[in-house]
């Protein structure tokens, strides 16, 4: 087989007409995403409140937000006034009011007292509770931030192992103060339970001050009253009705059922219903100069190419869907498939009371079975959200993916799980809903992208066809019976490989004309600096990122490495020890991030936070005093 230059896509082909009866349907199928994100947002805001997290819902953060600063200014004055000595009574220390800047613990009293409210019964809600919670808070505040400024690259890789593990904050808070009391040898003097409330009680006040809290008295047994607080109604309304807004903010965005509609203005565009909250082509977390100054002259240049790409229809592939029923169907965790469901916790033995053995040996059994799952939970939704949308497409005969920009003019599409830009159960999942007939050129590049989603991407083209040719019987053994012939599960990429696997035993046996649905990736190799040897027309770098012809592909990330290698060499051979430490942990993998972050303007602390933590991630094993019992930072942080 030979190839040829690929033709350019027409940008302005023209779309289907859409009929009235496809039009009703979509926005029955966009409502009904309004419908299952409200009720999945519901249960994420319910299961926050549970776990005494409600400051980090919609409403937390607006109370967050629009007190914070007000009580911040009464922090300062507080401690101009204790500093000038003219307070009678007696007062929070300053020493305790100063260990975190004003600002800081202004968003940590107000976090803590909205989470107590949530989670404690009101007539828990005391002075001496609430106070001594604020106080503790404040203190776990203050060890994190002196833990991460002893050892940022071991507070970071226990603050990730951590919160794979938990997403309770009190919790969190609690294994990050025991690991920063185990790896800290001086650590500074920690507040009484005195000051703790004496800070807490202060703040509390303060907030009533603000608006936020109400005290009133009650009576309990025996005559005696007692000091009670509860958000105002003003806070109470707040809290709410953001909380009640955000429901209808998160929509299951999934795939259309028709072309999504043209960009044609910055905020107009992409599906048919009107979401809450609006749909915005471009979107950025940190909204830059050059998105506030967009205007509606500038994109048309843009508009053209985005709706083509959302334009294009895919459909579910079959074949592998059927593949991957069956497989969940058995809680067959293979080919990088998660197990259906987690695993069962070993029950307790009968004797568990008195044979000490016994329960010692069946705490280790659950612990690890607790921390399996833990790492497989968020595999198994992601896939099953993957598999469950799919079956619901299955019989469309068309799907579309409307998409959107990020900051630098990156297109990706909008719905989550199963998209063209997921991972490889995804794109294994689609198919181009109109196929090509397959010639000479066409058959070179499916056998290409066969060889590439294989691994099989480190030789020359012609090697990788010739690699296709040379395994057609195995690879058609596979599309006949994939659980007998299990070739395709050590690929790279087994479920796009599984598709590539059916398509060329149909062309296998139909031959030229067969019409193939399969998408063929071609990846780039570090954008970034594809896009500046581009400008600069520098050969030497274009080279290292393949825009300059060659035999075989080039990989600007391990040549990086090699010169990396070289150079602590050099300085190892000098006398320096800290180069001989560095040899044994640089590896392709530690460079990688940095080389494809720097023109996207990462800094020199970046590159060394990316590094501390590949680098960590492997040492990990050599702190068993560490891992012994992981740990994880508060909220903020």
């Amino acid at each position: 087989m030979t190839h040829s230059a690929t033709q350019i896509p027409n940008l302005n082909a023209a779309i289907i007409d859409i009929t009235p009866e496809q039009l009703r349907r979509e926005m029955e199928h966009e409502q009904s995403m309004i419908e299952i994100g409200r009720v999945a947002a519901q249960n994420r805001l319910a299961a926050e409140k549970a776990r005494g997290n409600a400051s980090v819902t919609a409403g937390g953060r607006a109370l967050i937000s629009g007190l914070s600063l007000a009580l911040a200014e009464r922090i300062v004055a507080k401690i101009a006034e204790l500093e000038d000595g003219r307070v009678k009574r007696k007062p929070p220390e300053v020493r305790t009011l100063q260990l975190l800047p004003a600002r800081d613990m202004a968003v940590i009293a107000i976090r803590s007292v909205t989470n107590s409210m949530a989670s404690r019964e009101p007539d828990k809600c005391t002075p001496q509770v609430l106070g001594f919670a604020i106080g503790s808070e404040v203190e776990d505040e203050h060890f994190a931030r002196l833990f991460r400024q002893s050892d940022r690259g071991l507070f970071d890789l226990i603050v990730r192992r951590v919160n794979e593990r938990s997403k309770n904050p009190a919790q969190r808070r609690k294994e990050l103060m025991e690991a920063y009391a185990r790896v800290e040898e001086d650590p500074a003097p920690r507040m009484t339970d005195v000051e703790k409330k004496r800070m807490g009680v202060f703040l509390l006040a303060e907030m009533e001050g603000i608006g936020l809290l109400q005290s009133f008295t009650t009576r309990k047994r025996g005559n005696r009253t007692i000091r009670l607080y509860q958000l105002t109604e003003a806070a109470l309304e707040t809290l709410t009705k953001v909380d009640e807004m955000s429901l209808e903010m998160q929509p299951s965005l999934a795939p259309t059922l028709i072309p999504p509609r043209d960009w044609v203005s910055l905020r107009s565009g992409g599906y048919w219903k009107p979401m809450a909250g609006g749909q915005r082509m471009v979107v950025a977390r940190n909204r830059s100069n050059g998105i506030r100054q967009a205007t509606e002259d500038d994109m048309p240049g843009v508009f053209g190419p985005i709706n083509y790409l959302q334009s294009v229809p895919f459909r579910i592939n079959q074949a592998v869907l059927a593949v991957v029923l069956r497989m969940r169907e058995r809680n067959m965790a293979l080919a990088g498939l998660p197990p259906s469901e987690l695993e069962a916790i070993p029950p307790k033995p009968h004797d568990i009371e008195t044979n000490e053995e016994a329960r010692t040996l069946w705490k280790v059994q659950a612990k690890e079975a607790y921390t399996r799952n833990a790492t497989a939970k968020g595999r198994i939704l992601a896939c099953h959200k993957v598999v469950t949308t799919a079956k619901a497409l299955a019989d469309e005969p068309a799907i579309y993916f409307p998409k959107f920009l990020d900051f630098r003019g990156r297109v990706y599409d909008a719905p989550s799980g199963l998209k063209p830009q997921g991972d490889d159960l995804s794109k294994g999942l689609l198919e181009f809903a109109h196929g090509k007939p397959l010639d000479d050129v066409g058959a070179w590049w499916l056998a290409v992208h066969g060889a590439n989603v294989y691994g099989e991407d480190k030789c020359s083209l012609d090697d990788r066809v010739e690699w296709v040719e040379a395994n057609s019987a195995q690879i058609a053994a596979v599309a006949a019976d994939p659980f007998a012939e299990r070739f395709w599960m050590t690929a790279d990429k087994p479920f796009q490989f599984l598709a590539f696997c059916v398509d060329w035993a149909g062309f296998l046996e139909h031959g030229y004309g067969y019409l193939s649905h399969t998408p063929v990736a071609m990846d780039g190799s570090c954008n970034g600096l594809q896009h500046l040897s581009a400008m600069l027309k520098d050969e030497i770098g274009g080279a290292a990122v393949n825009l300059v012809p060659a035999e075989l592909p080039a990989d600007i990330y391990t040549q990086v490495m090699e010169r990396v290698v070289a150079m602590l060499e050099e300085r190892r051979d000098l006398g320096e020890p800290t180069a001989q430490k560095w040899l044994p942990l640089m590896k392709r993998k530690t460079v990688k991030r940095p080389v494809m972050t720097l023109p996207y303007g990462a800094t020199k602390q970046g590159f060394a936070d990316q590094i501390m933590e590949d680098t960590l991630r492997r040492l990990s094993s050599s702190w068993p005093r560490v891992w012994s019992r992981p740990a994880t930072p508060i909220t903020r942080l």
